[in-house]
């Protein structure tokens, strides 16, 4: 294991932190963008953003195992209570704590905006589901297993071609 020194720590682990952070804000702004594009119907622009959004993902696990090693050569665990510790060892000035607060807050925001997404989606795809039984003359509430985990045949199902 090697122990890296304060002043190279709080420097790697800044320039570090600085480009999680601006990737996690281009995470904000992508989310926000796939919200907009669910809520329109584009699907175009949702695989795109889709797409992108899985990139930018990929960019911000290479960035934090990087920590994670900085973190480890440092003689720190990773997680929050390791960079805590890190930070109070190689900035005792404190001037990374607010850079580091800010990536957790985005951070924060860009779970809870993927998770509205999601929902939305849900909600898209289960209306689209109620639109299919109402055209195949299915009953949309219906549910499809009983209790007992066996399929529910009770209700007929009538296309609307065939009325």
């Amino acid at each position: 294991m090697m122990t890296r020194n304060p002043d190279a720590c709080r420097l790697g682990i800044g320039a570090l932190l600085q480009k999680e952070l601006e990737l996690t804000e281009q995470l904000e702004t992508l989310l926000a963008d796939e919200y907009q594009a669910i809520a329109g119907r584009d699907t175009e622009t949702f695989e795109r953003l889709v797409s992108d959004k899985h990139q930018q993902l990929v960019l911000l696990a290479r960035l934090e195992q990087e920590r994670v090693v900085m973190l480890e050569e440092s003689g720190f665990d990773d997680g929050h209570a390791g960079m805590t510790g890190c930070l109070q060892w190689c900035d005792p000035r404190q001037q990374l704590a607010a850079l580091w607060q800010n990536l957790l807050s985005v951070a924060r925001i860009c779970h809870d905006q993927n998770r509205k997404n999601q929902q939305l989606v849900e909600l898209c795809s289960r209306h689209a589901r109620e639109a299919l039984h109402l055209l195949r003359g299915e009953d949309t509430h219906q549910d499809v297993y009983q209790a007992d985990g066996e399929t529910d045949d009770r209700h007929s199902s009538r296309s609307l071609a065939r009325v």
